[in-house]
């Protein structure tokens, strides 16, 4: 029977459903607002409660995805269950987030014949780190193209990089403001100044990619300066990431009274509007979505100039940019904020509240999305 006598369905496929709570209810949302039917996969976690949200949300628990590093037997076996899988759903198309479902369930996609769409939120450890690596992931990313209709990239930087590297083609590419802000739930919120501290707040997963360990030598050495300033730091440790911070490591920046860990914090924007300046001094992104947030809320940012944080803003605008890996210039920065005016810093965080009004608005972002279902079930149908 033809497809297009029925609704069509929609498979959305990531590594976690941490990643689907935090990033792709926007896309979920514009799909089943335009008639489609979604269905998600991925690894259950206590994330899933998104689902209250979203009931008509069928989601389907993946056992074989394990986030860390490669390994030839569970990765073949996790082909064979997306491969089942896929043929069991049926979509007429698929969304794939994240590495390892880009790649494995990519192939799963093209053996069962279904158009599925790559998602790179950020090229990640493998890009930054390790030369071997990245060579093997521009070979797989080669394939990958090859077998998927279409590939999103979060940063128009890393989509360049792909083309230039002949890894896909610019037809077959599309880049996105990362996965975008809800502006409407992240506003700028009036806070008492807290007793003439001045709150600096690193907000995110604990890893060393992330320059967390840069943001924590930077407050060392600015409290030897400057004792108005107070860091903060909300995440959590991730295990399976092999940049991840180690519980000693973490353990002795609690001890030496450098930084106040608060834990993980499921909705941060208590933490934003209670800081001062929200500071990601990362090594390499996507689009850091803690950005977007803090910048949406009217709350000052300095973060690295690099790859997904550069075409955000603009220095002294927005935003501080900082070198990336360099804790003194961080310091520079944090110290040059301190000394900045009251009416200065609102003006910072009004140009960033403009900012994202303007570009960051998650429903354009779905709208992306929404029109890739839109092209690519016609183009299966026609």
């Amino acid at each position: 029977m033809h497809r297009s006598k029925h609704r069509r369905k929609i498979l959305l496929v990531s590594n976690t459903t941490w990643n689907i709570y935090n990033f792709r209810l926007p896309v979920i949302k514009i799909l089943l607002q335009h008639g489609y039917d979604v269905v998600v996969a991925a690894p259950v976690d206590h994330f899933i409660h998104y689902r209250e949200q979203f009931p008509e949300v069928h989601h389907y628990d993946i056992t074989k995805l394990h986030r860390k590093g490669f390994h030839i037997i569970r990765d073949i076996q996790l082909i064979f269950e997306l491969f089942y899988l896929y043929r069991s759903i049926k979509p007429d198309l698929i969304f794939h987030f994240t590495h390892k479902p880009n790649i494995f369930g990519g192939f799963a996609a093209f053996f069962t014949k279904i158009p599925s769409v790559s998602v790179l939120t950020g090229l990640g450890y493998a890009f930054i780190r390790n030369r071997m690596e990245q060579r093997t992931m521009k070979q797989i990313y080669k394939l990958v193209s090859k077998i998927n209709s279409h590939l999103v990239f979060e940063n128009n930087e890393d989509k360049m990089y792909f083309v230039q590297q002949k890894i896909v083609r610019d037809s077959h590419a599309s880049a996105v403001m990362g996965c975008g802000v809800d502006i409407k739930h992240f506003i700028p919120e009036q806070v008492v100044n807290k007793k003439g501290k001045i709150t600096f707040t690193y907000i995110g997963r604990l890893l060393y990619d992330k320059g967390i360990r840069e943001f924590v030598e930077a407050a060392r050495q600015v409290k030897l300066l400057e004792t108005t300033a107070h860091f903060v730091i909300v995440g959590n440790l991730d295990k399976d990431n092999p940049a991840s911070v180690s519980h000693t490591e973490l353990l002795k920046w609690i001890d030496e009274d450098v930084i106040s860990y608060e834990g993980y914090a499921e909705d941060v924007r208590d933490w934003i509007s209670a800081s001062d300046c929200v500071v990601l001094p990362t090594y390499r992104e996507g689009m850091p979505k803690v950005i977007m947030e803090a910048m949406a809320m009217g709350t000052p940012v300095i973060m690295s100039e690099v790859t997904g944080c550069r075409e955000m803003a603009t220095h002294n605008e927005e935003v501080m940019f900082v070198k990336p890996q360099d804790a003194g210039s961080l310091r520079r920065a944090i110290l040059n904020f301190i000394n900045l005016d009251v009416k200065s810093r609102e003006n910072m965080g009004k140009k960033g509240r403009k900012r994202a009004l303007e570009v960051f608005d998650d429903a354009k972002t779905a709208s992306h999305f929404l029109t890739l279902a839109s092209t690519l079930t016609k183009e299966v149908d026609g």
